[in-house]
């Protein structure tokens, strides 16, 4: 098979619904699952503790989109927008203390709203959206890509470097996740003005499967008056629990300092439709200027390492004007 070939592998769904995959039902209500005292694997009311506070990336100039965790390598990869029309992505590899370590270029790629990681021996595959839509002037992902990490490099989007994914044909503002427990891809995307989740084995989709393990609708967004219509952000696979990211940065619509806007919300997938089992307001990071939420992965301990796996969030901040750093916060699993 070609570079090109693979490239252009197409995963169609041979006609099932956004809605009917698998018989999986309508959603639970999220409000009701919120009531309820299970939080899913990781501590929500507990503590956060801190990865990272205001590191640099290889670009300043804009912030941090979403990360994820190489878990074999102990690399942390960050995405930030180089051209928003085109969808260009600018990468930086960084260690788990904040030393950026590389850093490579993706030209037409997306918005970089979600990535995933996968180690491949002593390097990274990167998860992300492709084959970009505009919007309003902003590129977002209609497919899913993997694509090598390389130090320094510069990849096309039709490059036979590429491997794209239509998981979910005619989808909208399509971006990924991957789950570093099950090696499971969580997709996110827009159809008919419906936001939604699907989950499929992810060597299954490398290998040419489309057929997804869980299809349910995106939890309910904590909308107010002044926030009629809030920020979806990042989003991670764990086991059988989404978790997804939404809020604004100070100063947009209802997020003011030093509380903010932003909300980490648990779905558990074992539950045809979705169940919400927590949803928890997250004030971490107050004191950063800009503080917007960006991007969310599983950490999983290493050999020499005592914690359990944490869930992080990314905090976007900038510094005297134009600086653009990233935090990394986190909740431990029980």
């Amino acid at each position: 098979m070609t570079g090109a070939d693979r490239r252009r592998r197409s995963l169609l769904l041979g006609g099932l619904g956004a809605a009917g995959v698998l018989g999986l039902g309508v959603a639970v209500s999220p409000r009701a699952g919120r009531q309820g005292g299970a939080q899913g694997p990781f501590a929500l009311d507990a503590a956060s503790g801190a990865l990272l506070r205001e590191a640099e990336l290889a670009g300043t100039g804009t912030v941090m989109q979403s990360f994820s965790f190489d878990n074999t390598n102990r690399w942390i990869i960050a995405a930030q927008i180089r051209d928003r029309a085109r969808g260009d992505l600018r990468l930086s590899r960084l260690s788990l203390d904040g030393g950026l370590d590389a850093e490579m270029m993706l030209r037409g790629f997306g918005h970089g709203g979600q990535i995933g990681v996968v180690p491949d021996g002593t390097g990274s595959h990167v998860w992300v959206e492709s084959s970009p839509a505009d919007e309003d002037g902003t590129a977002w992902g209609t497919r899913v890509a993997r694509v090598r990490f390389a130090d320094g490099g510069e990849v096309d989007a039709d490059s036979g470097e590429v491997e794209e994914f239509d998981l979910v044909p005619g989808a909208r503002r399509v971006t990924c996740a991957v789950d570093p427990r099950q090696r499971r891809l969580a997709v996110r995307f827009q159809v008919g003005g419906e936001q939604r989740f699907r989950v499929y084995d992810l060597e299954a989709v490398a290998a040419g499967g489309n057929r997804p393990v869980h299809d349910v609708p995106a939890p309910r967004p904590h909308v107010t008056r002044a926030n009629p219509k809030p920020y979806a952000q990042g989003f991670a696979l764990y086991d059988r629990y989404l978790y997804t990211l939404e809020g604004s940065p100070y100063g947009v619509a209802d997020s003011v300092a030093p509380t903010g806007n932003t909300w980490v919300t648990c779905t558990d997938l074992s539950v045809p439709g979705g169940r919400v089992l927590a949803s928890r307001q997250l004030t971490d990071g107050a004191q950063l200027p800009h503080r917007e939420p960006e991007g969310m992965a599983v950490l999983l301990p290493g050999p020499a390492d005592s914690h359990r796996p944490r869930l992080a969030f990314g905090l976007a901040s900038i510094r005297d004007g134009s600086t653009r750093l990233a935090s990394i916060y986190y909740k431990e699993a029980r």
